[in-house]
């Protein structure tokens, strides 16, 4: 299901203003030169209290610099520069405002599809419009089919429930790790600190993943519609912006690539070291043994007495200063094909330093007055899988790390069906789609009670395999009888 709706921001009009925020706020990073907004001066500058530049562009003289960098501009550029991960902050020119979201107007809809859809609308000093929509499947298990005994289809769960999964091994690790505001990701997750028992929706729509055994000749793997928990899009003023996607490998090499386009050029060449894989054998554990420590691999003995086995390699955290801890921890070794990669844990531990990397690398160009900490703070959130159940293919998402840079929490007690009420935060990155503006927009919210959208066609492919009696085993039950989807409140 395709879940990006723009007639949601078109016709919002016509939707129930039936959704509030609070704690929202946004910093826009508006390009100089590209951006229509600020060509057609609809970006007042001198009416935001946070309003500065960054521009650490190569100038051939002091002269040159002189006539042509932003007045305005940072002093950042000697030192930790260029950005390792946020490259597009080295790509020019930009002009820096942000403020607290007042939203004029909030609403909340499912759709003819299932899909709940929120949606806020905020004026801009001057009056222009920013508006943002996120757009989730409430009732997201992917599932599969497989053959009984007696050789009929059946639809059964697909590594389990996803949503739950999601939840505890990322909001749980945001909580053990990441709640303190002195420590390496600062006040990122300040939103979503109320609602970390709640549900983690991962916005994945349109994410790609690369095959580690041919990735820079193989064409990209999409996630399969029924693998896509939500999407989000929006509109600053002029120009629309789309989520980023998610990464399952170095961004560094992913943002090269969508730069040019190609995955084998000299610049742009992705490695099996740059995904985020590890080449497990068919029921090896993915997860750490929290209970066998060890000096070196000969200390970790392989027990193939049940499933999930297979500790056979010693892994040994980097410490802060660089090093190598002195003890480690037995996990199962990645095979071959994976690059270099010792475990899962050490792709973990890398892709946690990585989102600590791009938190660092974001605050450099989010903090106008050192003295007074940065205007924003934002981190993407880790998932490593560990709860699935390896096949021994790299094909699927077991033994794969993810780094997401828009999601959302729902409050464990929200109801997310027409009439019910939810709550919760969201964190979103928006990329502009004809410039190198960049938005990023985080809030809380709160929902009384989720309307019917009216304003939309019915679900023609639904209603045709209803009326035919007919049942799709590769795709979700369309003859879903659950009224909450088709009440006219």
């Amino acid at each position: 299901m395709h879940r990006l709706v723009s007639s949601l921001l078109l016709l919002a009009a016509c939707a129930p203003n039936n959704a509030t925020l609070k704690n929202g706020s946004y910093i826009a990073f508006l390009a100089d030169g590209t951006s229509l907004s600020l060509s057609k001066d609809e970006v007042p500058l001198d009416k935001y209290k946070v309003s500065y530049g960054v521009d650490c562009r190569t100038f051939d003289t002091p002269e040159d610099r002189k006539a042509l960098q932003l007045p305005d501009a940072l002093n950042i550029c000697k030192k930790h520069w260029p950005p390792t991960y946020e490259s597009w902050e080295d790509e020019g020119a930009f002009h820096v405002v942000s403020e607290d979201l007042e939203p004029w107007r909030g609403d909340a809809l499912i759709t003819s599809e299932g899909d709940l859809e929120v949606s806020f609308h905020h004026h801009i000093p001057g009056g222009q419009d920013l508006r943002f929509l996120f757009s989730i499947d409430p009732d997201f298990a992917p599932q599969h089919c497989i053959q009984d005994d007696k050789g009929k289809t059946k639809r059964v769960p697909l590594d389990g429930d996803w949503i739950q999964n999601w939840s505890d091994e990322t909001l749980g690790w945001v909580r053990d790790n990441a709640s303190d505001p002195t420590g390496p990701y600062g006040n990122s997750f300040d939103v979503l600190q109320p609602y970390l028992d709640g549900k983690l929706y991962f916005l994945n729509a349109l994410s790609y993943q690369y095959d580690p055994i041919s990735p820079d000749t193989a064409p990209p793997w999409d996630l399969p519609s029924a693998w896509q928990a939500g999407a989000a899009e929006g509109k600053f003023v002029e120009e629309d912006v789309f989520q980023r996607r998610a990464r399952y490998g170095n961004p560094t090499a992913y943002n090269a690539i969508e730069l040019s386009g190609s995955s084998s050029g000299t610049s742009n060449k992705i490695t099996a070291d740059d995904l985020f894989w590890c080449d497990l054998e068919k029921g090896q554990n993915p997860a750490p043994d929290g209970g066998k420590t060890c000096d070196t691999s000969a200390d970790c003995e392989t027990d193939t007495t049940g499933t999930l086995t297979g500790y056979n390699t010693c892994y040994k955290p980097t410490t802060k200063d660089g090093g190598e801890a002195q003890t480690g921890t037995c996990q199962a070794a990645c095979g071959g094909s994976a690059g270099s990669w010792n475990s899962m844990a050490q792709i973990d531990d890398t892709v946690h330093q990585i989102a600590a990397d791009i938190h660092s690398e974001l605050k450099l160009v989010m903090t106008e007055n050192k003295d007074d900490g940065p205007v924003y703070e934002y981190a993407p959130l880790v998932h490593s899988n560990f709860w699935r159940e390896p096949d021994g293919v790299p094909a699927g998402l077991d033994a794969w790390s993810e780094l997401h840079y828009n999601y959302v929490v729902f409050d464990k007690g929200s109801d997310l069906t027409v009439g019910g009420h939810a709550k919760g935060a969201f964190e979103l990155v928006f990329d502009a789609a004809e410039s190198t503006t960049r938005v990023f927009v985080k809030g809380e919210f709160d929902i009384p009670k989720i309307r019917k959208d009216h304003w939309k066609m019915e679900n023609l492919e639904n209603e045709k395999l209803i009326e035919n009696g007919s049942q799709l085993c590769s795709a979700a039950s369309v003859a879903d009888a659950d009224p909450a989807h088709h009440q006219d409140d």
